[in-house]
């Protein structure tokens, strides 16, 4: 998980284009369905789930496990600008199923 959040960038700018570019979109101030999360269930092997903050990300198992790690700086920057309402091209706006 941590070489996937890794991956995204080394600044809030870098990963809001590797997002932007995968088409993860999400829902500012959900952790469960903020664009990381998003990519990471996608990302990480055997996920059902995630959920991230400026300070850390979980992804849930599909065997019932979770795995937590320490959010890096890019990404932690991205959350915190996300939340607040910057890069409103990657905010989610279908209707919930």
């Amino acid at each position: 998980m941590i070489i996937a959040l890794h991956a995204l960038g080394p600044t809030a700018e870098d990963v809001a284009e590797t997002l932007d570019n995968g088409g993860w979109r999400g829902i500012p101030g959900d952790a469960g369905a903020c664009p990381i999360a998003n990519y990471l269930t996608e990302a990480v092997p055997d996920t059902r789930g995630a959920a991230v903050s400026a300070s850390g990300a979980t992804v849930f198992h599909h065997d019932g496990r979770a795995t937590e790690t320490v959010m890096p700086i890019g990404p932690a920057a991205f959350i915190t600008r996300f939340d607040d309402g910057e890069f409103p091209y990657l905010v989610d706006h279908s209707e919930p199923e």
